[in-house]
């Protein structure tokens, strides 16, 4: 477990809060992390949770039973919850409502971090509300999640929001290259994977930035495509993985928005796939802005018909013989 502000990237200015809250002993019972994931809330969290345990000048300090308990995982005090499969249930929440009762053992207060907090099912969330509706001065609740919507607006009134946004570009990148990630490779995942250092990370895993360039040599085939060259590339791409089939149509997405920019400005430098800005501009003859927004509009059908696990074979195929028709 990390326990330095310095290892986190970007977010400088609720870092400062946090701290400030800390130094101020203003801290409330419970905070709400909410922002796209893979941006570092989590990180964010377990550090403050060892900076509000530290008994150091420096919070936190690296140094003290506290924290060396955290380096450890062995703190008695911290408690992490976080889904059971697809949920937070009542029986966690429950659990957890028993073990926080208990006095504290090492340090002077309690903390629960409660991870992706909008999978709790009704039961859970109403069962966490009587807690935060009787709070105590030694127990401290940070909640994480990727958005509020699935979140009782009970809960969020009790918690103090601290909203967080995706890293920028240039933060992004540096942090990958700091994990050995080549600079050509960086800037370009960083863009795709829209400011989540997790998201980047995963494409770089999982071949993101060759998958990519199948969805833009799609784009630049199709206009020479004839019907059984369309209807096998259509079998090929049902054949994925339902979940690198989605990522593959939301690249061809992004290609098509670049495209839509290109239209404006053929100097922009906020396309998503800035890397292949001279491709891009070599085949925006081909698309007319009537043309992109059309095919846009197919891909979101495909999208949709993706998530509600329709034959992918029949949704590539259908979906490219229409982009062929624009």
């Amino acid at each position: 477990m990390e326990i330095m502000w310095e290892k986190i990237i970007g977010h400088i200015e609720i870092i400062q809060r946090l701290k400030n809250l800390i130094q101020e002993n203003r801290m409330p019972h419970a905070l709400l992390f909410v922002g796209p994931k893979g941006i570092g809330k989590f990180l964010t969290a377990q550090i403050t949770a060892a900076a509000l345990f530290c008994n150091g000048k420096e919070k936190p300090c690296g140094l003290c039973p506290s924290c060396q308990a955290l380096l450890t995982d062995t703190h008695p005090d911290f408690y992490t919850v976080e889904p059971d499969g697809k949920m937070i249930k009542i029986e966690q929440i429950r659990h957890l409502q028993t073990e926080v009762a208990l006095a504290p053992y090492l340090a002077d207060k309690r903390i629960v971090i409660i991870d992706q907090a909008e999978t709790m099912n009704v039961q859970a969330a109403n069962s966490l509300l009587k807690i935060l509706e009787e709070p105590t001065g030694n127990l401290v609740f940070i909640l994480i999640a990727n958005n509020r919507q699935s979140l009782l607006d009970t809960i969020i009134s009790r918690c103090m929001m601290v909203p967080f946004h995706a890293l920028e570009l240039s933060c992004l990148a540096g942090a990958l290259e700091q994990r050995g990630i080549a600079a050509e490779d960086a800037i370009p995942l960083a863009a795709l994977a829209e400011g989540s250092l997790g998201k980047a990370i995963d494409l770089q895993d999982n071949g993101g930035l060759e998958l990519r360039r199948q969805a833009l040599d799609l784009l630049v085939q199709l206009q020479q495509m004839d019907m059984d060259a369309v209807w096998v590339c259509g079998q090929k791409l049902g054949d994925l993985d339902r979940e690198t089939l989605q990522e593959f149509v939301l690249y061809l997405n992004m290609l098509l928005r670049d495209f839509l920019v290109l239209q404006v400005d053929e100097q922009s430098n906020k396309l998503y796939n800035q890397d292949v800005a001279s491709v891009l501009l070599e085949q925006k003859l081909y698309w007319s802005e009537n043309k992109l927004l059309r095919a846009m509009k197919e891909i979101t059908v495909a999208q949709k018909m993706l998530s509600s696990n329709a034959n992918a074979r029949l949704v590539m195929e259908q979906f490219l013989i229409k982009l062929c028709d624009l």
